[in-house]
């Protein structure tokens, strides 16, 4: 493979086998990604908030209800995912959610 090949691909390595590809410049310009932080609860889907059942600082158990948002028609209800104490809510009734926004973090 010549130097000027070498420059424009980029080695890739798939099940111990190096590979060499080009990429696109939306593909190299992407964000990267990121762990999800188990302790912000994020919209998975667009929809609105219907209710908002939680109160900051408050304790709750896994399981509870913290909110409901309609998206396709159909009600979601968002449930404590373990233990602990709301520690801000981001959204209120009445919001649009747009996919992954931030609704519920917890201490």
């Amino acid at each position: 493979m010549t130097k000027e090949k070498k420059k424009r691909n980029k080695s890739l390595i798939v099940s111990g086998q190096k590979f060499y590809t080009q990429l696109t410049p939306k593909f190299e310009s992407r964000t990267a990604w990121e762990k999800a932080n188990p302790k912000h609860l994020r919209a998975i889907i667009p929809g609105n908030i219907e209710d908002i059942v939680a109160v900051e600082k408050k304790r709750y158990k896994k399981g509870d209800v913290l909110l409901t948002f309609k998206a396709m028609k159909m009600l979601n209800t968002v449930l404590m995912p373990f233990s602990g104490v709301v520690k801000k809510i981001h959204v209120k009734k009445g919001d649009v959610l747009t996919k992954n926004q931030l609704m519920v973090e917890i201490e």
